[in-house]
């Protein structure tokens, strides 16, 4: 097959680098990484760690993050500064005083402005929780990854620094979940217990200073 001059540049313009001569290879070009990443994290709070004190009962309750030595109450062994997004994974909480008659539960988070106004006098929660599945004595509630209960931070630097989680009544009362039993007579009632797991996404640094 006979190539004009012009048809044979056009075809060595477009033959693949490894049939080109060494010289003529062209080193691959890497974007550079961006200064700053998103990382996610995920913690677990328990009720049975809070500071029974300060805290007589599972249905309100603080966790502090990096917490100073001494702190005796619940608590995640690190920070969350550059927070962006925090999203409610599931609640679980006990099968206890008729609690499946309730229509639903709010969980308020006062360290966070909730994103969920109700008819309720205008009060606002950070989620509306609909019991789930039942096992053994608990009640399981998870989300929809995509419908997840969640607050989003637009500006940088926000810090977590605590949550106070108090699971609430459609009227906005606490549930009552029974009396948990008094700190100086030993551990706390697991049958009365809360639990919540939480994806906290940070913006952190990329690059070394």
């Amino acid at each position: 097959m006979f190539l004009s001059g012009n048809e044979r540049s056009r075809g060595a313009m477009f033959q693949p680098q490894a049939m080109l001569a060494p010289s003529a290879r062209r080193a691959p070009i890497y974007a550079h990484a961006p200064a700053c990443a998103t990382k996610s994290y995920y913690i677990s709070v328990d009720s049975r760690d809070r500071d029974r004190t300060l805290w007589p009962n599972s249905n309100r309750f603080e966790v502090r993050m990096d917490a100073q030595p001494g702190f005796a109450g619940a608590q995640i062994a690190r920070g969350f500064k550059n927070v962006t997004r925090i999203e409610l994974v599931n609640v679980i909480f006990p099968n206890t005083n008729s609690v499946l008659s309730e229509m639903y539960l709010f969980l308020s988070i006062p360290e966070i402005e909730g994103g969920m106004d109700t008819t309720n006098v205008g009060q606002r929660y950070f989620a509306k929780i609909v019991p789930g599945s039942v096992i053994g004595y608990y009640i399981q509630s998870h989300s929809d990854p995509l419908e997840r209960p969640a607050k989003e931070f637009l500006f940088r630097g926000a810090r977590l620094d605590k949550l106070t989680l108090e699971l609430r009544t459609s009227r906005g009362a606490l549930f009552d979940f029974g009396g948990d039993t008094n700190p100086a007579n030993g551990a706390p009632n697991p049958l009365l217990q809360t639990s919540f797991t939480f994806k906290i996404t940070v913006e952190e640094n990329n690059r070394d200073d």
